[in-house]
């Protein structure tokens, strides 16, 4: 047996031993603030779809008033991507937003995608949405909310009590 390693050992810096618990903790924290972070951004930049959402908390739609009028309105943000490289489409009652943008050079390659689908309420004719990009980026789709869909409030229904 060798001495070495007894004389040697004050001058090893000791390995530091990773507790995944410790790691899984410290990148739901990140991911946390991160969230956080998203949460408030959407809030601060799109007020009027936020507030037709409360209004309507009965839906569960981004119904907002304009000009009199009322209608579905969603918003995306996609400024990092061109004009050419978005697209929207419907099936049934499904409408996807994707958007692909890559470029490559010197060695290098960058990929960028997006993709957010959901679903018309019943009602709302797909082939009557309106698209429209913004300079700064932000896609707005938008149709007519039928008749029949608004309310100002549910609609009460008295319910008679039998006595047994």
């Amino acid at each position: 047996m060798s001495l070495l390693p007894l004389l040697l050992e004050p001058f090893v810096e000791e390995r530091a031993v990773r507790d995944p618990w410790t790691e899984m903790r410290r990148d739901m924290d990140r991911m946390n603030r991160q969230m956080h972070q998203m949460y408030h951004h959407m809030f601060q930049n799109y007020p009027g779809q936020v507030r037709g959402m409360q209004e309507n908390h009965f839906q569960n739609y981004p119904i907002v008033e304009e000009d009199g009028k009322k209608k579905l309105k969603y918003v995306f943000d996609v400024h990092q991507f061109k004009p050419e490289e978005l697209d929207v489409k419907t099936k049934g009652n499904l409408v996807t937003v994707e958007a692909k943008h890559e470029e490559s050079g010197d060695g290098k390659s960058l990929f960028r995608q997006y993709s957010r689908t959901f679903t018309l309420p019943e009602g709302v004719e797909p082939k009557s949405l309106t698209s429209a990009l913004r300079p700064d980026g932000m896609l707005t789709l938008e149709a007519p909310v039928p008749e029949n869909m608004i309310e100002d409030k549910p609609k009460e229904h008295k319910i008679a009590i039998q006595h047994t």
